[in-house]
């Protein structure tokens, strides 16, 4: 039951990650998994790991060594854990030995076995401080492109500011242009209505004046044909 519940959870996981729906995982679905689940996978991580395994063993021989050599020699537990930390840091003061046969014989056992896994324990520590110093080169080469992408993205979006104030102040500047010629083109139309106004006003009152009765065209009579007294 136990089982069936953890491979559905882990399908629902893949179904949940797969976006595409495509069946296969690919990098970068793979890393918002490993987001998700905050799974570091560096190698700094591993060797983390390593580091933590190999510490384990050392403590755990030591302990074995320990254990064997009191029940071998009669010592104290303090006695043999002072013999077993000495003899695997190579210094051999010498004040403690083994006297029987079988102490002798695990001594070789356990001095080869100890020294093997403390080199492989400080090889593991120099190639993880090793690791930490290249990281810690990583974070800051990253933060240092954070820094450049942040300044170019404010260095555009003043770019783009600048721009878009420009392009109002010419919208205005063309705007205004625009108002004064219209206004300049409605002041001469006016103007040249005023002026038709008043050449109409002209004509009308001169087509008055010359309507007068006595002085038409029509009732324009000779006064000499017409006076009596005309001689």
């Amino acid at each position: 039951m136990v089982t069936k519940l953890f491979f559905s959870s882990i399908f629902l996981k893949v179904i949940e990650i797969d976006a595409d729906g495509s069946g296969e995982i690919d990098i970068g679905e793979f890393e918002e998994a490993c987001t998700q689940l905050n799974a570091d996978l560096t190698e700094a991580a591993g060797r983390s790991n390593r580091v933590k395994i190999v510490i384990i063993a050392l403590f755990s021989w030591i302990g074995i060594g320990t254990l064997t050599l009191c029940l071998a020699e009669g010592w104290t537990f303090l006695e043999g854990i002072y013999f077993s930390i000495v003899t695997l840091t190579t210094v051999g003061f010498g004040d403690l030995f083994p006297a029987t046969v079988g102490g002798r014989i695990f001594l070789i056992v356990f001095a080869m076995i100890g020294l093997g896994i403390l080199a492989v324990m400080l090889t593991l520590i120099e190639g993880l401080l090793d690791d930490w110093e290249k990281h810690k080169i990583v974070i800051i080469e990253k933060a240092r492109q954070a820094a450049i992408k942040a300044r170019e993205m404010k260095q555009k979006a003043n770019n783009l500011r600048t721009s878009g104030l420009r392009r109002a102040s010419s919208m205005n500047s063309t705007s205004d242009s625009d108002d004064t010629a219209s206004t300049s083109k409605n002041n001469a139309e006016q103007k040249k209505v005023k002026k038709e106004q008043e050449k109409e006003k002209q004509i009308l009152r001169g087509g008055l004046e010359t309507t007068n009765p006595l002085e038409s065209k029509e009732y324009n009579l000779d006064f000499k044909e017409v006076s009596p007294w005309a001689k």
